[in-house]
């Protein structure tokens, strides 16, 4: 409602892994600017079956590619250590 100071939670799209990390469960953190957060679950609105199964399938999709970035993560290694070196262009 239009003056409203009520607040909402709007969502925006399926967690990265760094999202995971990054935002809290249930509710923004106090003072967050964007007041983002994370949600188990969401209630969506359609105008029609056929927009409501395309949905599903966009978001079983990235909810897929989110559980193998997680899988790939489980299965990297700090056993080896890598090591980053940069000249400085501005050094003669």
């Amino acid at each position: 409602m239009p003056g409203s100071t009520d607040q909402y939670a709007s969502f925006q799209k399926i967690c990265t892994p760094t999202d995971l990390q990054q935002f809290p469960v249930d509710q923004p953190f106090p003072d967050a600017d964007p007041a983002w957060f994370r949600m188990s679950s969401v209630t969506l609105d359609f105008r029609s079956r056929n927009e409501a199964l395309a949905c599903q399938q966009l978001i079983l999709a990235q909810v897929q590619q989110l559980l193998n970035s997680l899988d790939m993560m489980d299965q990297l290694s700090d056993e080896a250590p890598i090591v980053l070196t940069a000249t400085n262009p501005y050094e003669a």
